[in-house]
């Protein structure tokens, strides 16, 4: 418990040195609004960013979507492909 004493004291001694002043934010007064350096921000940009960067994302699904349709199909037409040739095979072999 030694620590939790330590830094009670010491969060003791801070807040007491910036009652007393020794803080230079402390003593301004009335605080006023600060205000953004950067300016407002250009929403029209950040609009038409968000929504370019959801229809590429869409666009995308969209094509992979495709492609993974693409690759079953053609996965089938080799299977059927395969099972012709192996009953080719089959039959050439009991008939030879």
């Amino acid at each position: 418990m030694g620590d939790g004493d330590d830094l009670t004291s010491q969060a003791i001694a801070e807040l007491i040195r910036e009652i007393e002043g020794g803080d230079a934010r402390s003593c301004s007064g009335v605080q006023e609004r600060k205000v953004n350096p950067l300016g407002k921000p250009n929403k029209r940009f950040l609009g038409r960013t968000i929504n370019t960067a959801l229809r590429h994302n869409q666009r995308e699904k969209i094509q992979a979507d495709q492609t993974t349709s693409n690759k079953l199909a053609l996965e089938e037409v080799v299977l059927e492909a395969n099972e012709v040739e192996t009953k080719d095979a089959l039959e050439q072999f009991l008939n030879g």
